[in-house]
């Protein structure tokens, strides 16, 4: 499993400035800017739009709700955990979509 204090050990400088790779991705940097070359190809976070936030939390929120039901019985995950996250998620897919409809 890749964790967070896999990928900080060492300084950002004492990696190559060509390819190289964590938790299966390859990465580079653009610039100063360390970018997933096999996740996005030539893309920033910068890059992505609000609608492409809005359909990866759908996408996200689709997925809990066919896998949490699952995982609740199983015993893999507390009921009322699964409640809160769905919940906390559709909160921030709604903030999205307030923030696009005020964008049209």
């Amino acid at each position: 499993m890749c964790t967070p204090s896999k990928i900080r050990r060492g300084s950002l400088n004492e990696l190559p400035r060509r390819g190289y790779r964590i938790c299966g991705h390859t990465f580079a940097f653009r610039g100063s800017k360390l970018v997933s070359s096999d996740l996005f190809p030539e893309a920033t976070i910068d890059d992505v739009q609000l609608d492409d936030k809005i359909a990866e939390l759908e996408r996200e929120l689709g997925m809990r709700r066919t896998l949490y039901p699952k995982w609740v019985a199983s015993g893999k995950l507390a009921q009322h955990q699964a409640h809160r996250q769905i919940i906390t998620l559709e909160a921030i897919l709604e903030d999205y979509r307030k923030l696009w409809r005020e964008n049209l």
